[in-house]
């Protein structure tokens, strides 16, 4: 989301040519504006791609495959203060486990890397972890 502000900022900067007219009877040429692509996320579902931009559903049993750098994830429940879970990747991959229904946090760590990405697990109600 980021990424795609700052592009349209530049856009706007630098990419559109103002429409003057010019006695030498030249046409102004207005560079091509294209869509950005949709970010990717840096990790697969299943085998599938991920679009970043949109909303990220969670199952149980599903397989989340992490991009080379990434070798640490930590999964952090955002409705209970405190409930994370430091996980070291096995072969970049991941397998979602039975979680409580809620919003959740992914933060991923490797060498030269690191993301975070908000997603939402649909499955049973259960309360937070006590002190």
């Amino acid at each position: 989301m980021v990424a795609l502000l700052l592009w349209l900022v530049w856009v706007l900067l630098f990419g559109v040519v103002g429409s003057s007219s010019s006695s030498s009877g030249t046409a102004t040429v207005r560079p091509s504006v294209r869509a950005a692509p949709a970010m990717r996320a840096s990790f697969t579902i299943d085998g599938r791609s991920v679009n970043a931009e949109r909303s990220i559903q969670l199952r149980r049993g599903e397989l989340l495959v992490f991009v080379p750098d990434v070798t640490a994830l930590t999964v952090k429940r955002l409705e209970c203060h405190g409930d994370a879970h430091h996980i070291a990747l096995a072969h970049r991959s991941w397998r979602v486990p039975d979680l409580p229904t809620g919003p959740y946090e992914l933060d991923g760590r490797g060498a030269n890397f690191g993301f975070s990405y908000l997603v939402r697990v649909r499955s049973h109600s259960a309360p937070c972890p006590g002190p």
